[in-house]
């Protein structure tokens, strides 16, 4: 258990390290939209592989399901 500590504590430390550096630096808006992109690219990412490989097993029909998603992306 204290070893989930020790690594949540250096988890959380990025936190602490980015305030600081964007107190002592603020960024310009277009690094920090970039940033504020990709981060949500990537939290969405994660969250739709999930939810598409249940959704396929559920449905059993992966193929719509699949096309259903590509049809998604394509739109957006």
């Amino acid at each position: 258990m204290l070893d989930a500590l020790l690594w949540g504590l250096v988890a959380a430390s990025s936190f602490v390290v980015g305030g600081a550096l964007a107190l002592w630096r603020p960024p310009r808006p277009s690094r920090l939209a970039v940033g504020a992109g990709i981060g949500a690219g990537a939290l969405l990412g994660a969250v739709s592989f999930e939810l598409v490989s249940e959704a396929g097993n559920q449905a059993g029909r992966e193929l719509v399901v699949a096309l259903g998603l590509l049809g998604g992306v394509a739109l957006a």
